[in-house]
């Protein structure tokens, strides 16, 4: 979660890097899928069909530089402030407190986590977030997906 919304918005590196920097991207992400089995944490850039192969390289630069050096004390205290911002509205609204307390239950976390996500958060460092995202950037395994025509 910290991951993925240090790397969406305008102030990301990947974000800098891609579209302001080399101005080849109309948008880019990350995003990350998990449950019981493997999930995947999938990076993205909308581009034109000449540029693709320049943000490939882009991205996978910057998978490599998060998976070396992680996150910056900026971007990480970012981060957390708004997941902690997000925590507080789901415990505002009870369909998503039953929501988030079933599937951590069906995951094996316990139907309580949900209450105890803030702690995790607040508990969180630095250092401790870089060690797991240094473990899922330092992959060899990469698949990449191009749609769109070719030219």
């Amino acid at each position: 979660d910290l991951l993925q919304q240090a790397m969406n918005g305008q102030t990301s590196s990947l974000f800098k890097t891609v579209r302001e920097d080399a101005g080849l991207a109309y948008y880019t992400g990350m995003y990350s899928m998990r449950g019981l089995q493997r999930g995947m944490i999938a990076f993205f850039a909308g581009t034109k069909p000449k540029s693709v192969d320049q943000v490939i390289r882009l991205i996978r630069e910057e998978q490599f530089r998060l998976a070396e050096k992680g996150l910056n004390r900026d971007g990480f205290e970012d981060a957390k402030s708004c997941i902690q911002f997000s925590i507080a509205e789901q415990q505002q609204k009870p369909g998503a407190l039953i929501f988030n307390s079933a599937l951590a239950e069906y995951y094996g976390n316990g139907y309580q986590q949900p209450w105890h996500r803030n702690e995790i958060f607040r508990d969180l460092t630095l250092n401790k977030a870089n060690r797991v995202i240094k473990k899922y950037m330092d992959v060899p395994a990469i698949i990449t997906v191009v749609a769109g025509p070719k030219n």
